[in-house]
């Protein structure tokens, strides 16, 4: 049971991260997400599932979904970025079904 539920954890993870990559590339914006691998990291840097450019503007993301622990909060914040980089977390509220955009 407990692979299970990992598998659809992830599986749902994904989706969200597709959901907000087409999300972005409607809004004109060029998206990078890293392949899916078992045996590496799956996100950049350890940290974010897509980075979106639209010059001269780059997006570092983090997808959640409901809420976004603090711990995740603190590491993401002290992720050093260059300047014109903008870091967020989307998070998706699947009751109302809509995103909710936390700058960090």
């Amino acid at each position: 049971m407990k692979n299970t539920t990992v598998r659809n954890k992830v599986a749902k993870g994904r989706r969200l991260e597709t959901l907000a990559a087409a999300s972005l590339t409607a809004d004109g914006w060029s998206v990078e997400r890293k392949p899916w691998s078992k045996w590496a990291s799956k996100d950049f840097w350890g940290c974010w599932d897509i980075l979106a450019l639209r010059y001269p503007i780059l997006k570092m993301i983090q997808v959640k979904t409901n809420s976004c622990p603090k711990s995740v909060r603190d590491k993401l914040a002290a992720f050093k970025v260059p300047a014109g980089a903008q870091k967020e977390i989307w998070i998706y509220k699947t009751k109302k079904r809509e995103w909710k955009v936390v700058k960090v």
